[in-house]
């Protein structure tokens, strides 16, 4: 039972001494400093802290806290400066509802870099987001993705956070802040270096021809089918021969980018090798078309061999579109063989220079007729 002489204990208020010139600020019996505001009506009590949460003691510091205190108080973030950066995402595919389903598909495959890449990211509030962020995003992306992929997916976070400006979610977008070097790749439009689809089948020749492998065959085989066909060692691994359609005349295979599904006709250059590799295999009605993961290595080797520069599977993929536009199919077929959606704008952005030189010789063709 407390006695009647017993004193209570001071309250914070009643620890607080006003700091002569500098209203507003208080400091505690303890040495910490306090600010004190009267705003809307309502005082507000605070201890200043640093950043990471340790009470201020040190004058100076704790003049530069209360004023950055009384800043926040008199200008608080928009109500939206707390939405994570996944719901801004969200909010720009939403606003692009009535683009083609393209764009739609692009939106989620951006989605999905940050959740391989950086899924921390989705959760920080817009506000937190500070250039470097997004600097270490691009960063880890630009080790997986080309020039063109890599300026796409920059661009997309370029315009979520755009959006979130002149919604007023944010008064600034940290995007802007972040070097130039880092928010674009510079595309080389013209690739250093393309197979002829003759020197693919050489490859694969070679491949098919090497003793003691065990892998000869079917790694020649993928590499075969990837430029018969144009197709990427993703859509290999997954073609199944249910999806062939030999009365169709066309093959289903599914986009790793997307999960749609398109078609692939079964051309004429395509068939024999695809037939001989359906009786090869027993006639089956359905299982995958290859039981290996990657020809790379056997592709490796054999550019070694045979003195070529060392090509990659996409480069055979490559190959094919390259003589599909030489011989002047059109870049909306050929996209539509992709499973691209875009009509052939990726088609004629990545193969410029093959329809350029395409163009020139038809001016000069037409040309030629003038002087007869």
């Amino acid at each position: 039972m407390k006695s009647k002489d017993s004193v209570a204990p001071k309250t914070t208020l009643q620890s607080l001494s006003k700091i002569p010139g500098f209203p507003g600020l208080y400091r505690h019996e303890n040495g910490s400093y306090y600010g004190k505001k009267k705003i809307r009506g309502v005082k507000k009590v605070v201890a200043l802290t640093t950043p990471e949460g340790q009470n201020i003691s040190d004058r100076k510091w704790a003049e530069k806290a209360f004023k950055a205190w009384v800043e926040k108080l008199e200008n608080p973030p928009p109500a939206n400066a707390q939405m994570p950066f996944g719901d801004l995402l969200q909010k720009l595919k939403d606003s692009l509802k009535g683009k083609s389903e393209a764009t739609q598909d692009k939106m989620d495959w951006v989605r999905r870099g940050f959740e391989m890449d950086y899924p921390e990211f989705l959760k920080k509030p817009i506000e937190s987001i500070k250039p470097s962020d997004i600097s270490d995003f691009l960063g880890r992306r630009s080790k997986k993705l080309g020039a063109l992929a890599y300026n796409d997916m920059s661009r997309i976070v370029k315009n979520a956070f755009e959006l979130a400006l002149h919604d007023g979610d944010i008064s600034e977008t940290p995007y802007d802040k972040v070097p130039k070097s880092i928010r674009r790749k510079k595309a080389n439009r013209a690739p250093a270096q393309v197979p002829t689809v003759e020197q693919c089948q050489e490859i694969c020749d070679h491949v098919r021809s090497r003793p003691f492998s065990d892998t000869a065959e079917r790694s020649a085989d993928m590499l075969e089918f990837m430029h018969k066909a144009a197709l990427g060692t993703a859509e290999c691994i997954y073609a199944d021969w249910q999806k062939v359609n030999w009365q169709g005349g066309y093959i289903e295979v599914k986009r790793q980018k997307t999960g749609a599904y398109f078609r692939v006709p079964i051309y004429d250059h395509l068939k024999p090798f695809l037939l001989d590799l359906h009786e090869r295999q027993g006639k089956p009605a359905s299982g995958p078309l290859f039981s290996i993961l990657s020809p790379k290595q056997a592709l490796y080797n054999a550019c070694t061999r045979l003195g070529f520069p060392a090509y990659s599977p996409i480069d055979f993929r490559k190959a094919r579109i390259t003589w599909f536009l030489r011989k002047g199919v059109a870049a909306e077929a050929i996209a539509k063989w992709q499973g691209h959606r875009d009509n052939g704008v990726l088609i004629r952005r990545t193969y410029s220079w093959v329809i350029s030189d395409s163009d020139n010789a038809y001016e000069q063709e037409q040309l030629s007729k003038l002087k007869a």
